[in-house]
């Protein structure tokens, strides 16, 4: 077991000495260590992304239970008294015929 070790570790030494072996081992660890921070930072901005989803969804629905549907009816109810149609984004109103 450990001349099977010390086998390794000069095996690791001899593939160290050389300059070119050791450039791509340190850009392999590089890549490991950027694709470890990557994956975390993609983690954490689903994170964040889900809780201002949740966030907005639970904004939506406060105004939507806000809104007066009295104003609707209002102007269903005037429609209706003076047979005319009330055209709520521009303004006009148009008589039936």
């Amino acid at each position: 077991m450990i001349k099977n070790f010390n086998i390794l570790f000069s095996d690791t030494k001899n593939f160290m000495m050389n300059e070119v072996n050791r450039v791509f081992v340190l850009v392999i660890a590089m890549f490991i260590v950027f694709g470890i921070f990557l994956h975390f930072e993609i983690t954490s901005l689903k994170k964040q992304s889900r809780e201002n989803t949740a966030e907005l969804l639970d904004l939506i629905n406060k105004t939507n239970k806000k809104i007066e549907h009295r104003y609707f009816n209002t102007t269903k109810s005037l429609e209706e008294i003076h047979k005319v149609k009330i055209d709520t984004k521009t303004g006009e109103i148009k008589a039936y015929n």
